[in-house]
């Protein structure tokens, strides 16, 4: 039975493993559950669809505020920079202090420059990268690498170096080596090593792209890539690199490498009623269908703690994302074991629906519907829908004007 009073969950970040997260205890837990959105930015930005700017696609974004209100939260404008676990605090970027029942950490991660000199691939800032790929196009640069530095979730810069290829080729430049690839990884996307990986590479090299693997940028000069180990030379008249994560710098909390250390239930060890999700906490992983079903795990411990008779829902990383190719799409999926890949697969026809970047299971299909119908008629049909008790898939609204389930595989 739920308590009569709502269990206080204060969530910093507003991003989407945020929305997954208040969609997900919406449905859980209901006004069993009160949330408060801490977030510098008054808008929600569809970042992973920001790899599609520099080509004139531009990303979703959403008023905040509104979804925020339209769940049944509160919005509370500011950046988290620290956490007071013996205090139940949290000390904000202006000084001021807030305390917490439960705190869920979602602020993503800060990043670091990959290579000097270069420009890099940002969300919300890609105009500088749209600027390197005209000059590929109407010959004032003749070669251009991308690069996917160690950490960081690299499907952006397979994506950007196959259209890029695309509109190298549309434009009628036949030089060799055009665009190249450059990833820390032992093969392309080998977070999905197996047939997802294997597909990505023949994308690539069916597109021309030219890949080098296993290395990392050493120094960029005078238009040479170096690269280790072996000091490999790369020609490149521009070099567009994935920023590097380093850690959400968050004090008082736990940190591995510099990020949130999280147990099983992604709960911080050592500060009670604290759990981090998303790029925050430190799965080896960072990719934003894994912060979604991260953050479902979180909402059903916390459904639970607020007297909701609900299951608790096991972690079972599934990575689903979509390669944007500048032609036919495709869909990857791989089950995670620590992080490491168990096996992966490949298709050109979606095997999950909604058929998105993120496949959260809350988030996908309620984005749908902001999309086609707006917030208020979109939580409307959230709340019809319902968790289905093996599987965790979306169930279609009893009107069905519901999504279609989330995961045909399942």
């Amino acid at each position: 039975m739920a308590s009569a009073r709502p269990l206080q969950v204060l969530v910093a970040g507003g991003g989407i493993a945020t929305l997954e997260l208040l969609l997900a205890l919406r449905a859980a837990a209901g006004p069993a559950v009160a949330v408060t959105v801490l977030s510098p930015a008054a808008e929600l930005v569809h970042r992973p669809e920001a790899v599609g700017e520099p080509f004139g696609r531009v990303p979703r974004r959403y008023d905040l505020a509104e979804i925020v209100a339209g769940l049944g939260g509160r919005l509370r404008p500011g950046a988290l920079r620290s956490v007071d676990p013996d205090a139940r605090e949290v000390v904000l970027a202006d000084g001021h202090r807030l305390g917490y029942e439960t705190l869920v950490v979602a602020v993503g991660t800060r990043t670091a420059q990959a290579v000097p000199g270069a420009t890099s691939f940002r969300p919300g800032g890609t105009g500088d990268t749209a600027d390197v790929v005209r000059e590929i196009e109407d010959g004032r640069a003749s070669r251009v690498a991308f690069v996917a530095p160690a950490g960081a979730w690299a499907l952006p810069a397979y994506e950007l170096a196959l259209h890029t290829a695309g509109r190298v080729h549309e434009a009628g430049v036949r030089t060799p080596g055009a665009v190249s690839l450059v990833t820390a990884e032992p093969a392309p996307l080998a977070v999905l090593r197996g047939a997802a990986s294997d597909a990505v590479a023949r994308r690539l090299e069916a597109a021309g792209v030219v890949v080098y693997a296993g290395r990392e940028v050493t120094t960029w000069t005078d238009g040479t890539l170096t690269l280790g180990p072996d000091a490999t030379t790369v020609p490149a008249d521009r070099v567009v690199a994935l920023p590097v994560p380093t850690g959400p710098g968050v004090e008082g909390l736990p940190m591995r490498a510099g990020f949130v250390r999280v147990d099983e239930r992604f709960a911080v060890p050592g500060a009670p009623g604290v759990f981090a999700i998303g790029d925050a906490a430190d799965y080896p992983v960072k990719q934003g269908g894994l912060a979604t079903q991260e953050a479902d795990v979180v909402a059903s411990t916390l459904a639970r703690q607020a007297g909701a008779d609900v299951p608790e829902r096991p972690f079972r990383a599934r990575v689903r994302a979509v390669l944007w190719t500048g032609a036919a799409a495709l869909y990857l999926s791989a089950d995670l074991d620590d992080g490491e890949p168990v096996a992966s697969d490949a298709a050109e026809r979606a095997p999950w629906w909604p058929p998105e970047k993120v496949a959260g299971a809350h988030l996908a299909p309620f984005l749908l519907d902001v999309d086609e119908v707006g917030v208020e008629r979109a939580v409307a049909r959230a709340d019809e829908r319902r968790a289905h008790p093996a599987t965790g898939a979306l169930l279609a609204t009893p009107d069905r004007e519901g999504i279609l389930p989330l995961d045909r595989e399942a």
